[in-house]
């Protein structure tokens, strides 16, 4: 059909069109006559008129003089019917003409003419390609377009390969590792290093000090594995003059990156305080806001929860009046987390909406799926199973190998969906354990935890030995290190609970309920922040497993007042369960009528939720208890 309306028209007017077609959808009767010879405006205009006529184009409203393809599919085809070589003379054409009938605002068009100058290369050369990319590059980080300015400075990285560094190329470099810290995955993190330390190196080298310092400024998220950013931030801080914000910046630059990288916290402290003092001194409230969001997990880490939610709460007020929605993601996040884990379920989705907000406007891939996954697993608490899985599928294709994503997506499966499709998430989330590099890994600690909690929930073993061996080596690391890491150690003592009631095995039980009792547990992870680690539940279990029923009935009614005030309906009916199995074992007088009463609230729940795997294991239970 397009074939047909475009064989009704002139030669004359098929020549116009064909070169319309590569300026781009959209053309102007300037552009079209300085790239068209032999032709006067007069005779444009007829043939402008006689495309018109037939709706091959058609006037951009509210302009003179600028029109466009009524289909994308008739600019296709026109461009598709040229040769190769035609083609790239054209584009190189319409590169020159563009360029200057743009004049001075050539670099305002930056994007569309990196398109013509990287068709003409071959003809044109590398040299305006170059300039151009990296103006679209740098327009689109400003733009928070960070996969856009990813691909610009890649494609002009490569146009220059071999070349020495010079100024552009630091520049080029600089720009890279900053898109890269804001669109690449966990797994890929190492690759931003990389950048960054190719910029900052050539700075040095180069006497561009201030350029070397705002490299050792480029917001890192909190990740584990990445090595070289420590260095780098060091480097930079001796650089800087001190008390100023780029010296207060690089300090909370340096405590994310010491807390992920190293395990020597000593400087954490000092440099928090140091960054704070300057910024309340120079009354920036944006400085100060980025600083206490930083610190939250590192300061917890070292100094305790309550210190790091002091920080927290500094940065969600601080949020009210200055706009940083990286850090008003991590604020929002954890202050959030911590109001869920005392009972204000309300205050901490309200908290869940302000940080997604936060990392849309940030268009950070890292943001973007914290704030997600921490929302997910709030209605993944509450049983809001479509909400959940809304906020999963959100992120989800950014970076589906995310140790965040894949476990939000596993404990949703694990209350709803079929045994085989739950298997497949652990086969994914186990063969992400076999293969983090992390130095400190959480896929590794997660990945058995899930293995053993699913493990429980079907009443027999399914962890894979090698998963378990590999996370039990990283808790002998992580004990014989500095570093609290206890957001490892307490997955992996919770496993040992799950597993051993699995395996009817009870050796080193009362050491993990020691663990769970005394054990001071820094929040620093989604799962856990979210629900004060649920220890009372699990201490339950531990004591029942142990005999020791009074001490696990007590702590089973703690765990259900705990459920019921924010509303947890799932955890509750697996924790009423659980409490009808540990009276039923006790056998004491009035047990088995509350066993009952225990397990008509479980299956209410689970009948109402879909949670088919735990309304099995209950009637289970009751069929036992009838025989």
């Amino acid at each position: 059909m397009i074939g047909r309306r475009l064989d009704k028209l002139s030669q004359r007017c098929n020549d116009m069109l064909t070169t319309a077609s590569i300026i781009g959808r959209v053309f102007t009767l300037d552009q079209i006559h300085s790239v068209v010879e032999d032709t006067s405006e007069g005779q444009l205009l007829d043939v402008i008129d006689e495309a018109l006529a037939v709706r091959a184009i058609e006037e951009m409203p509210g302009t003179i003089g600028e029109y466009q393809f009524t289909h994308a599919l008739i600019q296709e085809t026109l461009s598709g019917e040229l040769s190769t070589t035609r083609r790239v003379r054209l584009h190189a054409a319409i590169a020159v003409v563009l360029e200057s009938l743009w004049g001075d605002k050539a670099d305002d068009n930056a994007t569309q003419l990196t398109e013509h100058f990287a068709e003409a290369e071959t003809v044109l050369g590398s040299e305006k390609l170059v300039h151009y990319l990296e103006i679209a590059g740098n327009q689109a980080l400003d733009a928070y377009g960070y996969e856009e300015a990813q691909l610009a400075f890649k494609r002009a990285l490569r146009a220059l390969d071999g070349e020495e560094n010079t100024l552009q190329v630091a520049n080029l470099w600089h720009g890279l590792g900053t898109a890269q810290a804001f669109t690449l995955g966990r797994q890929e993190m190492q690759t931003t290093v990389d950048s960054l330390i190719k910029a900052f190196d050539a700075f040095v080298e180069m006497g561009q000090i201030q350029k070397a310092i705002q490299v050792g400024l480029t917001p890192f998220p909190n990740v584990h594995g990445p090595e070289g950013m420590v260095q780098l931030i060091e480097r930079a801080i001796e650089l800087v003059p001190t008390g100023t914000v780029d010296h207060a910046r690089l300090l909370a630059e340096y405590v994310t990156c010491v807390s992920m990288e190293s395990l020597d916290h000593s400087r954490v402290e000092e440099s928090v305080n140091e960054a704070l003092r300057i910024a309340t001194g120079l009354e920036d409230h944006a400085l100060e806001l980025r600083i206490c969001a930083i610190s939250i997990l590192p300061i917890s880490a070292v100094l305790g929860v309550e210190r790091g939610l002091e920080l927290g709460h500094c940065a969600v007020e601080l949020s009210a009046i200055t706009d940083v929605p990286g850090a008003e993601v991590i604020a929002g996040e954890t202050v959030g987390a911590s109001m869920v884990a005392w009972g204000d379920m309300a205050g901490g989705m309200l908290q869940g909406d302000a940080s997604v907000k936060a990392a849309i406007r940030s268009r950070s891939v890292f943001h973007l799926i914290a704030a997600y996954t921490e929302r997910a697993n709030r209605a993944i608490l509450l049983g809001d199973w479509d909400s959940a899985l809304a906020d999963i599928k959100a992120v989800a294709m950014r970076d589906p190998g995310e140790i965040r994503v894949l476990l939000t997506y596993y404990k949703l499966d694990a209350n709803t969906a079929d045994h085989e499709r739950v298997m497949e998430r652990l086969a994914r989330l186990w063969e992400r354990a076999r293969t983090a590099d992390d130095a400190i890994s959480i896929a590794r600690s997660m990945g058995w935890r899930a293995a053993a909690e699913y493990s429980y929930m079907l009443g027999r073993d399914i962890g894979p030995p090698d998963v378990e061996k590999i996370a039990e080596e990283d808790r002998r690391s992580v004990d014989s290190a500095t570093l609290d890491t206890s957001y490892l150690s307490l997955p992996l003592v919770e496993s040992h609970v799950f597993i051993d009631i699995v395996r009817g095995e009870t050796g080193r039980m009362e050491e993990s309920y020691r663990l769970l009792r005394e054990g001071n547990f820094a929040l620093t992870t989604s799962e856990y922040r979210t629900r004060r680690l649920n220890r009372s539940r699990i201490k339950a279990l531990a004591s029942t497993a142990l005999g020791k029923y009074d001490r696990a009935e007590d702590e089973f009614d703690t765990a259900i007042q705990e459920d019921s005030k924010i509303g947890a309906a799932p955890d509750l009916a697996w924790t009423r369960y659980e409490y009808a199995d540990m009276v039923l074992k006790r056998a004491a007088p009035g047990d088995q009528e509350k066993a009952n009463q225990l397990q008509d609230e479980a299956i209410a729940v689970a009948r109402e939720l879909g949670m088919n795997l735990l309304l099995e294991r209950v009637l289970s239970q009751r069929e036992i208890l009838k025989a």
